[in-house]
């Protein structure tokens, strides 16, 4: 077919061999991260020593905070910060997230402060963060406007049932009550797929919903 049709059948190559390589190689890079994701961070440390470039630092703290080393990847994100890339938008949105994990509210607010009119941030998680820190810090009234824009129908599960986490603890057992029974509610709907996708975040609802 390549010698006779040499464009039909260099289209066929290419779908039968070289895009079902790539797949392979995808598949298989993902399950050396799953079962030995030191490799991973190791790789990206070694690449990021041979070409110190933003994005591969990036890379580099992205992989450490999937991973749960939130100092390091701070450490990264903050070395990305620099030049042409001093407010990137991603890189504060990651460094948020690392801040909230490792405990760091006023960081969280120093640098949300920088992106909080992005139209990428309050569609992020970080936003909820924000609201978070504001809260923790007295600002509670502030705080309200970021704790509605991320409790939105069929949608950031994990932060909802957070959120209904923090209106518990303040002693808003209602307002809980209310977020967790729509998230149920709204998982019950689910086809089989959402429900894996989301499962840990039910299972979680379900728990606290049962505590209250």
């Amino acid at each position: 077919m390549i010698i006779f049709l040499p464009v039909v059948g260099g289209i066929v190559y290419i779908l039968t061999q070289m895009v079902q390589k790539r797949e392979v190689e995808q598949i298989q890079k993902e399950l050396t991260s799953v079962i030995n994701p030191t490799k991973k961070i190791n790789d990206l440390k070694a690449q990021l020593e041979f070409a110190d470039t933003f994005q591969n630092r990036v890379n580099l703290a992205d992989a450490l905070l999937e991973q749960g080393n939130y100092q390091e990847a701070i450490d990264h994100y903050r070395d990305a910060l620099s030049g042409n890339f001093s407010n990137d938008v991603y890189v504060k949105i990651q460094l948020i997230r690392a801040f909230h994990q490792h405990g760091e509210s006023q960081w969280i607010i120093q640098e949300a402060e920088s992106i909080k009119a992005h139209p990428d941030f309050m569609k992020s998680a970080a936003s909820f963060y924000y609201g978070l820190a504001l809260d923790a810090n007295g600002n509670s009234e502030a705080a309200q406007a970021y704790f509605d824009n991320i409790d939105r129908r069929y949608s950031n599960y994990p932060e909802r049932v957070k959120l209904a986490s923090h209106y518990s603890n303040k002693g808003n057992t209602e307002k809980a009550i209310e977020i967790l029974d729509e998230v149920l509610a709204e998982g019950a709907t689910m086809g089989q797929d959402s429900s894996k996708l989301h499962r840990t975040a039910l299972a979680e609802a379900r728990k606290l919903r049962g505590s209250l």
